[in-house]
């Protein structure tokens, strides 16, 4: 039978639940936590939404891109669909490459995944409407693909852990793990709506359009911090918790050489949970 805690470790106990919710209570007391919360969230809601309505649409918009008159095979569906999303293996091992080298702040390789994926969409929705031929039109979906992949696809799981605090972590990462699923829901329930009344460009287009309302929350509401900040070990003192509201982030702007309490780069291990904390696992 599992030993239950005793004496002093029940203390231990008692003391930390109640350290963790009085950094819980003086977290949401600032303005601040709520402009975080708003960017990871919202960012992750946002994503998910053009990222789960489209591409659980894509077995029919593969059937769009073939449109010769002939029916297709389940087979040739199937294979078709799978190089497509095959795409999305080499868009997570760069975003994981380019974390890794810490050249780039997860902010900044959110926004340019937002961007692309708008970019992608813009062209699949104009390419639509020339007379290029199938192959071309499969080509560019391959990229939409590619771009559903970079960027987002990772750091929405990252930038939680590496925004907030120890103590609160689990709270807002979760609070922004529901919103993104809140955004799956209504992604697989509004698109496939919009597809039946205006058609797939309209669906396209408003898939750019989130992209780039993405690309605004990650921009206006995200601390410029690196994924070494969710693996910090952190002490959280109350001091800690009383940093200056005009810092660059709860965990500061990211490691550097001169900051003694900067964790080391990522290592493989971490990168692996990078890689398998995607959405395309799940999909695949």
């Amino acid at each position: 039978a599992k030993q239950q805690p005793q004496g002093d470790e029940l203390a231990e106990l008692d003391a930390q639940r109640r350290a963790t919710n009085r950094s819980l209570r003086r977290a949401l007391r600032r303005a601040r936590t709520w402009r975080l919360l708003a960017g990871t969230g919202g960012s992750w809601l946002l994503y998910d939404v053009a990222f789960y309505g489209f591409t659980l649409m894509g077995p029919k918009v593969v059937a769009t891109c073939f449109k010769n008159g002939d029916s297709e095979s389940i087979q040739r569906d199937a294979w078709q669909q799978g190089v497509a999303l095959a795409f999305a293996l080499p868009a997570v091992k760069l975003t994981t490459w380019l974390i890794r080298r810490s050249r780039y702040d997860l902010k900044t390789l959110q926004c340019a995944g937002f961007y692309l994926m708008a970019l992608t969409y813009g062209v699949f929705a104009a390419v639509r409407t020339t007379n290029l031929g199938s192959w071309p039109l499969y080509a560019v979906y391959c990229l939409v693909n590619f771009a559903l992949s970079f960027g987002p696809n990772v750091t929405t799981f990252v930038l939680p852990a590496a925004t907030f605090r120890r103590r609160t972590r689990a709270t807002f990462n979760g609070a922004s793990s529901a919103a993104g699923k809140l955004g799956a829901v209504l992604g697989t329930e509004l698109l496939p709506i919009l597809d039946a009344h205006l058609g797939m460009t309209a669906v396209l287009l408003g898939c750019a359009l989130v992209s780039v309302l993405g690309a605004l929350v990650t921009h206006l509401c995200v601390d410029h911090v690196f994924a070494d900040a969710a693996y910090a070990n952190l002490d959280d003192d109350d001091d800690d918790e009383d940093l200056d509201d005009d810092a660059d982030g709860l965990d500061g702007p990211g490691p550097t050489d001169d900051d003694d309490d900067a964790p080391g780069s990522l290592d493989g291990g971490h990168a692996a949970t990078l890689l398998t904390s995607t959405r395309g696992a799940a999909l695949a």
